[in-house]
């Protein structure tokens, strides 16, 4: 599983989601699980693909990287084994996500 190498037009942590789209409740879970924990977070639109084909969402990999420079264990490994090539600033549309995590739930919040 390799990374996506630019962000999609429904990725959930671009500035521009359907604002409240997640809800507090899932982006909590998300971030909490995938860039402050170390859990891999599939881009949705790959979720159906076979999992050898299924990419890592670009969106959460520079969030990630904002929060965290040095990623989390998960993205660590994948990085060592050659899985994650790109350095998050690097993927395309990187601009289109969040600076940081409080404002990205904070978007995904009624």
């Amino acid at each position: 599983m390799d990374e996506l190498k630019k962000v999609c037009n429904q990725c959930p942590f671009r500035k521009d989601a359907t604002k409240g789209w997640l809800g507090k409740k899932r982006i909590n879970e998300i971030v909490e699980e995938t860039v402050q924990g170390d859990k891999y977070f599939v881009c949705h639109k790959t979720l159906d693909l076979p999992l050898t084909e299924q990419k890592l969402c670009a969106g959460k990999l520079i969030l990630e990287g904002r929060v965290n420079p040095f990623g989390n264990s998960s993205t660590r490994v994948g990085m060592a084994l050659g899985l994650i090539t790109k350095k998050y600033e690097e993927i395309q549309g990187s601009e289109l996500i969040f600076d940081n995590k409080d404002d990205c739930i904070n978007h995904h919040t009624f």
